[in-house]
């Protein structure tokens, strides 16, 4: 297995173990594919492709606006996603859209095809960004339009701190909202994919966790599903212990009484073909 498959194996394994409460875990996911889908005007008979639809917030919502005339297509890795997807969809008796499981960065599908693509809190996971976001600029139409979003590089608080304490052992996690951590960079990105008048918005979608919450973000590697935690594999059961104490004596520094504040700059990005 390559480390491109082995890379998307993980993360569909990841987001699979997560699709029973991916709706509810908190108000973010919802608010944040609300958002993609306000930035479009959708209009009835409109083809649409929802790239890593996960269990179908924005596909949905779409399907919703496109009406009957329209079609929606929601693709993903995972296929436990797409089946709480499917379960959304077949109670509000939806017959315009369809879920496949699909690699989302090779989608095979006609060229010039659909008005609209989006793709909510996905694309800094892939393994190739540029070429997915070239394969998704030909399944436009000319004209069509890419709602895509993406996160500041000092988003996340558990992520950051995590990034930090774990420096000093020589295990480098990947920063995994780096390519759109700035709206210059995340920019470059989608014009050198061949797309056109590219407008990026910013809007925070953070707030105050509680001290207790993020300690309890603490797992073992083991039990850590997310492909982008495995580096911390390679540390010993000594180290990982001290690993835990340096991550939680930096949170408790930065704690106020509100508890900790937990950016989540999201950069909305809406481009044409």
């Amino acid at each position: 297995m390559t480390p491109d498959s082995q890379h998307k194996q993980q993360l569909a394994g990841y987001y699979s173990s997560r699709s029973v409460t991916y709706d509810t875990e908190s108000s973010f996911h919802p608010r944040l594919a609300h958002h993609l889908v306000e930035q479009i005007r959708l209009r009835p008979g409109q083809q649409v492709l929802d790239i890593a639809t996960g269990t179908g917030l924005v596909a949905i919502a779409a399907a919703r606006q496109v009406g009957s005339q329209g079609f929606v297509l929601g693709l993903d890795f995972s296929d436990e996603m797409l089946k709480q997807a499917q379960r959304k969809a077949d109670f509000l008796n939806l017959e315009n859209i369809e879920f496949r499981l699909a690699d989302v960065e090779a989608v095979s599908l006609p060229a010039e095809h659909f008005d609209t693509v989006f793709c909510c809190s996905a694309l800094v996971l892939l393994s190739d960004i540029p070429v997915a976001l070239k394969c998704w600029h030909t399944l436009l139409r000319v004209g069509g339009s890419l709602a895509v979003n993406g996160f500041s590089e000092y988003a996340f608080v558990a992520s950051m701190v995590m990034h930090r304490v774990a420096a000093p052992y020589g295990v480098s996690l990947t920063a995994w909202n780096y390519p759109t951590g700035t709206p210059e960079r995340f920019h470059q990105l989608l014009a050198a994919a061949g797309f056109q008048n590219i407008q990026i918005t910013a809007k925070q979608f953070g707030g105050y966790l509680s001290l207790e919450d993020l300690k309890k973000w603490w797992r073992l590697p083991s039990d850590r599903p997310n492909p982008f935690d495995r580096p911390l594999l390679a540390l010993s059961e000594t180290q990982l212990q001290q690993l835990q104490r340096e991550y939680f004596a930096e949170l408790e520094a930065i704690a106020t009484p509100q508890g900790v504040w937990n950016d989540i700059t999201a950069y909305t990005a809406i481009c044409r073909k």
